[in-house]
């Protein structure tokens, strides 16, 4: 389940809705760090995984989301094979 609102309580029902993963979508959404934070905590009170898709390439960013104390993330899709290699 990919989720684009920055909202904690829809990650709450998502996470108890029965999905394997809930995917907090920072590229296509709104999500702020904080927000995610706040989803992030809001997913670990189910019974739900919960990863974050970083919003860019900048590794500002995505140490940004693995401070947030999620292992498990991605970045966007990049057609740039230099950006790839990093």
């Amino acid at each position: 389940m990919f989720l684009q609102l920055a909202d904690p309580m829809v990650a709450e029902i998502c996470a108890g809705a029965g999905f394997e993963l809930v995917v907090i979508d920072t590229e296509h959404g709104p999500s702020g760090i904080t927000d995610v934070i706040s989803q992030l905590q809001a997913i670990a009170a189910g019974d739900t995984d919960g990863a974050v898709r970083a919003a860019d390439h900048n590794p500002a960013s995505i140490k940004r989301v693995l401070d947030a104390g999620r292992p498990r993330s991605s970045c966007r899709w990049s057609t740039n094979q230099s950006r790839r290699r990093r």
